[in-house]
């Protein structure tokens, strides 16, 4: 279990520093030095050369929903889960950490795009693997753009899993329809671009075995993540 939890956040990192990595190289910081009717003379950072003629993005300035979010349209990023859920009927309890990567676009109010999770869950006599498919939506209630440094408003989240648990010796494979809602916050205390994600949603799954009855698993889940708009 250990190493299939080692090599998951591994990836996770390694998915989120390909997207930091790529910040750094598109988007480069100018300081303006002097201003004079429409024309400036701008400083850059960390020895890069601009070219004549080359057109520089900037913040855009105030968009309502559905405009450009000026240089944050593109998420990418990841987050982790520690959940403690109850069944019914039966009432057992199940402890589990998973995964989940995300990759979606900002339209300042909303953000929506598709999720891949993983997960690894146990209770009193087994456990279990996962995989998900899936897509997520945010409402903002302060719009995020440049600018704006605590983003929050409303989450929801759908996917599609598939689950392999093994008990003793024995593997059984199910499908679960899960949906989640509730709130999240966006912090970019690590400037423009990388955001710190906090997330306290209510959870409520349909799980459906390959033979036996259905049950249903529903609680209160709190996950946080690192992103990266660009």
């Amino acid at each position: 279990m250990m190493n299939f939890l080692i090599r998951l956040m591994a990836a996770l990192v390694l998915i989120v520093g390909v997207g930091m990595v790529q910040i750094g190289a598109e988007a480069q910081e100018a300081r303006v030095i002097k201003v004079q009717g429409k024309k400036a003379i701008v400083q850059f950072d960390d020895g890069y050369k601009p070219k004549v003629g080359e057109i520089l993005g900037g913040e855009g300035g105030d968009s309502g929903g559905g405009g450009s979010s000026g240089g944050r349209d593109t998420i990418l990023g990841g987050s982790a889960e520690f959940s403690s859920l109850s069944t019914n009927p039966g009432g057992a309890s199940t402890s589990g950490l998973s995964l989940a990567v995300r990759y979606g676009w900002n339209a300042v109010d909303m953000e929506y795009g598709p999720i891949g999770s993983f997960s690894y869950a146990t209770a009193s006599s087994s456990s279990s693997r996962a995989i998900g498919v899936g897509g997520f939506f945010d409402y903002n209630l302060v719009p995020n753009k440049v600018g704006n440094d605590m983003v929050y408003g409303l989450g929801a989240m759908g996917t599609y899993v598939t689950t392999t648990t093994t008990t003793g010796s024995v593997e059984s494979n199910s499908s679960t329809m899960k949906f989640e809602l509730g709130g999240q916050v966006k912090w970019f205390a690590l400037g423009n671009s990388v955001a710190i994600r906090g997330d306290g949603v209510y959870s409520h799954e349909q799980i459906t075995p390959a033979s036996g009855t259905s049950t249903t698993r529903s609680g209160f889940v709190v996950r946080g993540g690192l992103y990266v708009y660009f």
